[in-house]
């Protein structure tokens, strides 16, 4: 994990015009480390970036985005300084933006009630009437993403070595057809009608909840939405992958609810009723004629696809005491991406 020293982040606030601050916190995530601050004027936080092939283009484009939304009245991060630094550093480069502060923590994942799914449902609504307005140029298509991890995921799956381990040391394997049904549907989604920008992370790392004050825009009784960030992965689609992507998450993470509540929930009384958005079946059809339902196949994609990177990043002996892979695991045996191996096991 790339991490600043107290020198390093007083040079960084002089060089942004910051003085007399005060460390409040540290986050981490995949793509960003996140230093929180007080100063005399306000609270602020300080994102260091991974440098990837194109961050500066995409830090751009967020930083636009923030705007954007923050005058739509959304609670969103929004720059409170346009320069981006470079960080250069001995052996990697970094990048830095100093953004604004929100209030609100992360639920934890045993924490899910019934108000925070809908919430959550409201706000990617109006969220999404909100992105609807934006010039989309320069965003990234998330069926053409999409169509690269699959690529990644069917390499992986096709070692030998990769194919054993799984039937050894977790008893599972691939649905044969899984793969290359997700890759046929990619590709019939893209002349879908409808796309816009989307954020495509909206899971619950990326969302901040607080007991509810007057000022803020998504309360229900006592429990406020009060922040949405990170839109580095905002991309251009049918919403319905958007949806997909936060109900993979879901359906995983509220393990008191059941699926049937989960999705009434967000879909009809958040995302619906509250966020006054149509929410309407769509399907495509494959050059086989094959017909896929948008949402369902698109929650199977991101199921499998969650698997992969627990599979990718983890010793596969340490997976079934993790109680998130062992959840998606089982919803995608139920969902028939995987089924339990025919291989011989040797352990």
């Amino acid at each position: 994990m790339f991490r600043l020293n107290t020198d390093e982040l007083a040079r960084i606030c002089d060089v942004f015009g910051l003085h007399d601050v005060e460390f409040t916190g540290t986050t981490a995530g995949y793509r960003n480390t996140v230093y929180m601050f007080r100063s005399a004027e306000q609270d602020r936080c300080l994102l260091v970036h991974k440098q990837e092939h194109d961050t500066v283009a995409r830090l751009r484009r967020v930083n636009n985005l923030g705007w954007l939304m923050h005058a739509a009245g959304l609670p969103v991060r929004y720059p409170a300084d346009t320069r981006i630094l470079r960080l250069n550093g001995a052996s990697v480069t970094r990048y830095a933006t100093l953004q604004t502060w929100l209030p609100g923590e992360t639920v934890p994942w045993e924490a899910y009630s019934m108000k925070h799914i809908k919430l959550l449902g409201w706000a990617m609504a109006e969220l999404h009437g909100a992105l609807r307005q934006v010039a989309s140029a320069g965003f990234p298509s998330v069926v053409s993403e999409y169509e690269v991890i699959v690529g990644r995921m069917e390499r992986y799956f096709s070692t030998p070595s990769v194919r054993q381990a799984l039937a050894s040391k977790l008893s599972i394997e691939l649905l044969p057809a899984s793969l290359e049904l997700l890759k046929r549907f990619l590709t019939a989604c893209r002349a879908l009608n409808g796309q816009q920008l989307l954020h495509m992370d909206f899971v619950r790392g990326n969302v901040l909840y607080r007991p509810s004050i007057p000022r803020d825009r998504f309360t229900i009784g006592t429990v406020s939405l009060s922040g949405i960030i990170d839109f580095e992965k905002a991309a251009i689609g049918h919403p319905l992958f958007d949806i997909a992507r936060t109900l993979a998450f879901l359906l995983v993470d509220c393990s008191g609810k059941t699926e049937a509540q989960i999705r009434k929930y967000f879909l009809q009384s958040g995302y619906q009723k509250r966020g006054q958005s149509q929410l309407q079946s769509v399907s495509v059809t494959d050059t086989n004629g094959d017909e896929y339902d948008v949402l369902e196949t698109a929650i199977d994609l991101f199921v499998l696809y969650d698997i992969y990177k627990f599979l990718r990043d983890n010793p596969y002996e340490s997976l079934l005491n993790n109680y998130h892979f062992v959840r998606t695991r089982d919803l995608a045996l139920h969902r028939k991406l995987l089924q339990i191996s025919s291989l011989p096991s040797f352990r």
